[in-house]
């Protein structure tokens, strides 16, 4: 009778909610799969443009008339510069002086290595679009401190 209708219709039911669970979980696996390889994809991704990003500023850090390795281009020529300029103790390689103008030169070009950066990840633009300004330099939020008049030592 009815109680044994119902208990069909009952184990239709449970069999019928196992099988979507069934379905959900295949789904969920696929997915997860190909979230891992989306992830695996992306942290290789991810590795080659730290390297790249390093190269960029290991070449932006060289400044023109330093060696490969960063030194400067040989000392006499460094001590000719200084007394040609008229330049004192405060021009030393260590000096306040020397140091400011180091930071400087490295606040323009890293300035330089974040525009190329901007401007490569914009991709080619068509040569007819004028709608967008060309891009500006980005602020870095570095700044070399202003110029203070050297103070005694004493």
């Amino acid at each position: 009778g009815g109680a044994r209708q119902q208990l069909e219709e009952r184990f239709a039911d449970l069999a019928a909610s196992h099988l979507e669970a069934l379905r959900a979980r295949d789904e969920r696996d696929r997915q997860n799969a190909r979230l891992r390889e989306e992830n695996a994809r992306l942290r290789l991704e991810n590795r080659r443009l730290k390297r790249e990003n390093r190269s960029l500023f290991r070449q932006a850090l060289r400044l023109p008339g330093e060696g490969g390795d960063g030194a400067p281009a040989g000392p006499e020529e460094a001590g000719t510069n200084r007394r040609a300029r008229g330049g004192g103790p405060e021009d030393e390689p260590g000096s306040p002086r020397a140091l400011r103008a180091r930071l400087e030169k490295l606040e323009a070009m890293y300035r330089r290595a974040l525009l190329q950066l901007h401007l490569e990840q914009r991709g080619p633009r068509p040569h007819g679009d004028k709608e967008e300004p060309p891009p500006h330099e980005p602020d870095s939020g570095l700044r070399a401190p202003a110029p203070e008049p050297p103070e005694p030592w004493l």
